[in-house]
């Protein structure tokens, strides 16, 4: 169909480009595009346009076509015909106003509500000052701003061309930003939900704001309306992007996070929000909806809020403190202790209320309960509001990165935290403890459905772990692993360990699979709890039960390893008939069974490495036992 004239009235923060051949007083401006040109039209929304050419195009008479007959029909809300012009008015900028300090203790407080280990603070942060500061110290160093989109040129492209088609025909509004007065209501929305980023754990410089703060301070908006829409729209997209995916700079560091996450479409997303009458309610949905994200943001605002630990002197490393010792090293131990919200009394001497106070904090950050603060002890206890403030921040990031919902019904293995649970319609039915991958064998970030379970399994030695461990040892003697029931095959037929010369092999070459009998004394136990994976993974029992005594328990060869397993199995069998009585005959079988799980109990199994959590009102850090922490927060600080 041929594409006629069509009286267009776009606002400014669509097309800033007009603003500069605009009349100077607030009245809309009538312009007439021919639509057989898209060149253009991606001029005037870019800016290049000159004042001469869009002069010409005003003088020109519009030639208006009626819309078809069901144009907008499945629209919800009445839009304005293809033949009617969209006649939106320039708004001045909305004037900001500081909060008082009245409204910020009262912010403070709802912050800090459910977080009583938290020093209350003075007043809570007002962002647009920190803003301020970001645009002095930009305007001192003397650098000229260089413009730089973490967005592909395709999805900047792509949100352009999108806006613009469905501006022209009618099935969105277009939206004023910027006007030569300033940020309208709107502009200032989008503008505070950039500035406030620092909230969800992430970096508001990434959208510009000293930037914007910058233009909005110089005195002379209308010569920046061009600057200020583009960065604006840069800014909000990348928000969504960032919110939403997870920052693409700091996920990428993490190989081994193979959890899908949420998918979007950022461009339909940021044109739909700018429509919305309350702009910040639909971009915070945009956040994790999950209570985890919700509570570690609270605590990011705590501790935020918390009165600086500068003065706050460190406990000096020394020998462990016991019950009746004094000195220098207790005072500042007790007033650390007090400090974050732990309640060790007044004395100088390290007596029973102060060891309970370590054992809460020792608990709290899943360390030896033993009341007798070591080397560890005392290097949490020195960790400075800054570094936790960090490692909040990055496992805010890690939640960005999971999916929209883990379902009503799944399995959640804590790396760090050492335990796993079964949920089921959002309560914990399971708990216990686990035995996670060491450092060399890590346990991997993934999902899988729960398929089935076998009893009295053999254990098929990964051939990873066959040459790395028991080709040495069968080096040194060919009946080595007879001790532990480890049988040899070649080809699917058993053979005799002396009859090799294992000096002739390698990890490039060996031929052979090794397999432990079912028994006692199997590698895994009595029963695992198979959720098919690429990483062979698998939930199983151990016959070392005395391990789950460690507070650390992360020395397994990547498989998880779980306490009071006849728990779990009669959790997902007893619905379909097995009885403890069934289940204890199961475990003492002498040859492998398989069964098959129920269609409702093939739940999702997923593993999980976050090592700042909030719970009963308590925050807990847990061990980086990986070092993931120190990559994501290294990646962090350069994006700053």
């Amino acid at each position: 169909m041929k594409r006629n004239l069509i009286a267009v009235s776009l606002t400014f923060a669509l097309m800033p480009a007009l603003l500069q051949a605009a009349p100077s007083k607030a009245e809309s401006v009538e312009i007439k595009i021919d639509l057989n040109n898209i060149s253009s039209l991606e001029s005037i929304f870019s800016g290049e346009v000159s004042t001469k050419e869009l002069t010409t195009l005003q003088e020109k008479p519009p030639v208006v076509v009626e819309a078809p007959k069901d144009a907008g029909k499945e629209l919800v809300k009445p839009q304005p015909k293809a033949s009617q012009p969209i006649t939106v008015r320039p708004s001045s900028r909305s004037t900001y106003v500081p909060k008082t300090a009245e409204q910020k203790q009262k912010e403070a407080e709802a912050i800090l509500e459910n977080f009583q280990v938290f020093t209350m603070p003075a007043e809570a942060i007002d962002y647009r000052q920190r803003a301020t500061l970001w645009a002095e110290k930009a305007a001192a160093a003397g650098e000229p701003y260089q413009y730089q989109s973490r967005l592909s040129v395709k999805d900047r492209q792509n949100f352009k061309q999108n806006y613009l088609d469905k501006a022209l025909n009618g099935e969105v509004a277009a939206i004023d930003l910027v006007t030569a007065k300033g940020l309208t209501p709107q502009g200032e929305s989008l503008y505070q939900i950039l500035l406030e980023s620092e909230g969800e754990g992430l970096v508001p410089s990434l959208y510009h704001v000293g930037r914007i703060e910058n233009l909005l301070l110089s005195g002379n908006i209308s010569a920046h309306q061009v600057e200020l829409t583009e960065l604006l729209q840069d800014g909000g997209l990348a928000y969504i992007r960032d919110m939403v995916l997870g920052i693409p700079e700091i996920k990428r560091k993490d190989s081994e996070w193979l959890l899908d996450g949420r998918k979007i479409d950022v461009s339909q997303t940021f044109i739909d929000a700018l429509q919305s009458p309350d702009l910040k309610v639909v971009m915070g949905n945009l956040a994790p909806q999950y209570p985890e994200y919700q509570n570690l943001k609270r605590a990011l605002a705590a501790f935020k809020y918390r009165e600086a630990d500068l003065e706050l002197a460190i406990v000096p490393d020394g020998a462990t403190i016991k019950l009746g010792m004094g000195g220098g090293r207790i005072a500042l131990l007790r007033d650390r202790l007090n400090y974050l919200g732990y309640q060790a009394g007044e004395s100088h001497i390290y007596d029973a209320q102060m060891a309970e106070a370590v054992k809460a904090f020792q608990k709290t950050h899943l360390l030896e309960p033993d009341g007798a603060p070591g080397r560890k002890t005392i290097a949490e206890l020195n960790r400075s509001n800054e570094e936790r403030i960090k490692q909040i921040q990055i496992n805010m990031e890690r939640w960005r990165w999971m999916p929209a919902t883990m379902g009503d019904h799944y399995v959640a293995v804590d790396i760090p935290g050492f335990r796993y649970s079964v949920v089921k319609d959002g309560e914990e039915v399971l708990n216990a403890k686990t035995i996670v991958g060491r450092g060399a064998r890590r346990t991997p970030v993934f999902m899988s459905p729960m398929s089935y379970i076998v009893f009295s399994p053999y254990w098929h030695v990964p051939r990873s772990m066959a040459v790395k461990d028991f080709l040495p040892r069968l080096k040194r003697d060919p009946y080595a692993l007879n001790r532990s029931k480890i049988k040899i095959f070649r080809g699917g037929q058993e053979i005799d360990p002396g009859s090799v010369d294992w000096s002739l092999y390698s990890s490039n070459n060996f031929p052979f699979q090794l397999r432990q009998d079912p028994g006692d004394y199997n590698s895994l136990g009595r029963v695992k709890f198979m959720f098919p994976n690429e990483h062979a993974i698998y939930l199983h029992d151990t016959p070392s039960k005395s391990l789950f005594n460690r507070t650390s328990r992360d020395f397994s060869s990547g498989c998880v390893r779980i306490e009071n397993p006849e728990e779990l199995a009669e959790y997902f069998l007893g619905e379909a008939g097995w009885d403890q009585n069934r289940i204890s005959q199961a475990f003492t079988r002498t040859s492998e069974a398989h069964v098959s799980l129920a269609k409702d109990k093939k739940i999702p199994v997923y593993t999980l490495y976050m090592t700042t959590r909030v719970q009963d009102d308590s925050i807990s850090f847990r061990a980086d036992i990986y070092g993931k922490d120190k990559v994501l927060i290294e990646a962090f600080h350069q994006l700053q």
